[in-house]
C-alpha cells in the first residue's frame, strides 16, 4: 500500500440553489489506534486480488492494497449478513478485454446513491460554528455520524456478534492490518465551506498538506 494513498469523497451540501463541494482526502502514517466502538463509517485496506465474478472475473482487482472509505451496513437481525459498501474504490469500465482503470467507482457520494436518501441536513452552527451550516448527528438518521475508525477498531470483537460478522464479511476483504494512524485531509473545497469542529476551531485544516490524526 502506497504511504500516501488519498481517498477522495465528495460531500454536496445543498441550501436552497446554493451548492458546494468538499473533498476530503484520507492517508496514512504512523501506527493505529484502536476504538471500540461500532459507527457508520470505517477505513480499511482492500485485501481483494483477483475479481471472483461479474464482467470483470478473474482480473486484478485494482483497488487491492490501497486505503479505502467504507460504510457499513451491519444486521442486528441477522448479524452474518451484515457488510460493508466500499464508497469512491477504484474500478473498471468498458469491456472485459480491454478495461478502463477509474481511480473512484459509481457508489461515490453519500448518502449512497441505492438509498435514495436526500442530501443530508445542515443546521445553523453555535459556539466557535456560529453563523455557519454544519453537519450534525442525527438519531435514527443513516449516514448523518460522520464520525470514523479502521475496521481494526473491531478486532477485538466477540464471535457471533454483529461487529465480527461486518468485521469479516466478504470472505476477510477488509481485516487486513492497515499499519499506519488514519488521517483526514482537505484536498479542495468551495468558498465559503470549512471543515471544523466543536473543539472551537473553525477550520481544522491549515492547507491541503495539513493531515488530522483520528
Amino acid at each position: 500500500m502506497k504511504r500516501y494513498d488519498r481517498l477522495v469523497m465528495r460531500l454536496k451540501k445543498q441550501l436552497g440553489k446554493w451548492v458546494g463541494v468538499v473533498v476530503v482526502g484520507l492517508a496514512c502514517g504512523g501506527a493505529v489506534s484502536v476504538h471500540a466502538s461500532m459507527l457508520e463509517y470505517y477505513v480499511g485496506v482492500d485485501g481483494l486480488q483477483t475479481i471472483a465474478s461479474g464482467t470483470y472475473a478473474g482480473l486484478n482487482n485494482p483497488n487491492h492494497g490501497r486505503l479505502t472509505f467504507l460504510f457499513a451496513h451491519p444486521n442486528e437481525t441477522t448479524p452474518s449478513t451484515s457488510h460493508y459498501h466500499s464508497i469512491g474504490a477504484w474500478s473498471y469500465s468498458g469491456p472485459a478485454g480491454n478495461p478502463v482503470v477509474n481511480t473512484t467507482n459509481t457508489n461515490n457520494r453519500i448518502p449512497e446513491i441505492l438509498s435514495g436518501q436526500a442530501p443530508l441536513p445542515l443546521v445553523p452552527g453555535q459556539g466557535a460554528q456560529a453563523g455557519r451550516w454544519v453537519n450534525q448527528a442525527v438519531p435514527g438518521l443513516e449516514y448523518s455520524n460522520l464520525r470514523m475508525a479502521s475496521t481494526q477498531s473491531l478486532s477485538q470483537a466477540a464471535a457471533g456478534t454483529t461487529e465480527h460478522y461486518l468485521l469479516n464479511s466478504s470472505g476477510g476483504r477488509w481485516t487486513g492490518a492497515q499499519r499506519c494512524q488514519p488521517g483526514t485531509g482537505v484536498g479542495e473545497s468551495d468558498p465559503g465551506l470549512a471543515s471544523g469542529g466543536s473543539d472551537g476551531r473553525a477550520n481544522f485544516f491549515s492547507d491541503r498538506t495539513d493531515l488530522q490524526a483520528w
